[in-house]
């Protein structure tokens, strides 16, 4: 594991001594590139392409400008990624609501269930899971699923109805009236 805060306190020290020095920004770039540190690694980049600039090599600037061209390449993809993401799991959620509207529970608790590996934080999911669990006859998990629902969405009405509607089956009146 590379221990990159030694490396930045040399680059800075060498900054610090030369602040014209562009490797030291290009270098220094890299390593917050590494870091994950995006825009500090962009803003390092193009001061290094300045200086490099200046200087006119003409080679090391175009090198930190290709470098600041593929980061933002990759973060372009990444966000096309996340946007695909996105939208695979909000038809994979549509294709769950309908196998439980037509009744296919056992299909539509896989899709939650997988839908929460995901996303372990998914009130929606974790709502209609409980919701497919009250209606096979869990009503313990479904009380679980639909508590964990109102654990990341409070104003959650729907999961409130429903627990209530487990709690009442149950015989727990005191917790389906509250």
């Amino acid at each position: 594991i590379a221990d990159y805060s030694v490396a930045l306190a040399d680059i800075q020290q060498a900054i610090h001594l030369d602040a014209n020095l562009a490797q030291g920004y290009s270098i220094r770039g890299t390593v917050y590139r590494r870091m994950g540190n995006i825009p500090e690694a962009i803003a390092n980049l193009k001061q290094a392409a300045k200086l490099y600039l200046e200087k006119q090599d003409k080679i090391n600037c175009q090198r930190c400008i290709r470098t600041i061209d593929e980061i933002q390449s990759e973060i372009q993809a990444a966000e096309n990624r996340d946007r695909i993401r996105v939208a695979t799991i909000l038809e994979y959620f549509k294709s769950a609501l309908l196998k439980l509207q037509r009744g296919e529970h056992m299909a539509a608790l896989e899709d939650f269930n997988w839908l929460l590996q995901v996303d372990s934080k998914d009130a929606r999911a974790y709502c209609y899971r409980g919701i497919t669990k009250y209606k096979l006859g869990y009503q313990q998990e479904a009380i679980a699923d639909l508590n964990k629902a109102l654990q990341f969405q409070p104003e959650n009405p729907q999961a409130y109805c429903y627990r209530g509607a487990v709690r009442s089956d149950i015989g727990d009146w005191g917790g389906a009236i509250s």
